[in-house]
């Protein structure tokens, strides 16, 4: 199992307990590339922000550091939108975010997305949700924070990924800074001699 796999598990699972703990039942999807995970129910009395019935997705994103938004892509978002109409319920997106300690629901369905790009070379036409849009609706525990942490990527919370779509690898980063190290360490000996 992949480490992207393992982490959209996990926010499955986290999701899970707050959606149980606010009153509600799941139904999950068959197929492993179905564009949405949940189909979710109200089945207690419990006050909550979120419709009685409405079908979902969960994404183990960070909301980038900077600008506070998370993208999808364009066919996501169709498809989001078309799931929704197909239960004439809303859509909802559950972000799953241990940067910023928090389970997100955003309502896709009623939401305007930012479609501006996140650079000039930016071809990508994502659409974009910032954290004003979410409902916030649990903080993560230190257990769940730890866990997505061991399954953090590249892109999370990184907006550079977007604009560039390559970064510097660890290593490359790691041999700068024992370059640079080395300069100075060098420069000492010249003025002891």
């Amino acid at each position: 199992m992949q480490k992207q796999d393992k982490k959209s598990d996990l926010g499955v699972e986290i999701v899970e307990r707050t959606l149980e703990g606010l009153g509600y039942t799941m139904a999950h999807t068959k197929e492993k590339y179905s564009p949405y995970d949940l189909v979710v129910t109200k089945v207690t009395d419990e006050k909550s922000d979120l419709p009685n019935m409405f079908p979902a997705d969960v994404k183990t994103y960070t909301f980038t550091s900077k600008y506070k938004e998370v993208s999808i892509k364009i066919k996501q978002y169709n498809n989001y939108c078309d799931i929704g109409e197909l239960y004439d319920s809303p859509f909802y997106l559950f972000i799953v975010d241990e940067l910023h300690d928090g389970v997100f629901a955003i309502n896709i369905s009623n939401s305007i997305p930012d479609t501006a790009p996140f650079s000039k070379n930016d071809t990508s036409l994502r659409k974009k949700f910032n954290m004003g849009q979410a409902i916030k609706l649990r903080s993560l525990n230190f257990e769940e924070k730890r866990k997505l942490k061991k399954y953090r990527t590249i892109q999370d919370g990184n907006e550079t990924y977007y604009v560039k779509k390559e970064l510097d690898t660890p290593k490359k980063v790691w041999e700068i800074n024992r370059r640079n190290s080395n300069e100075r360490n060098n420069k000492k000996s010249f003025r002891q001699v």
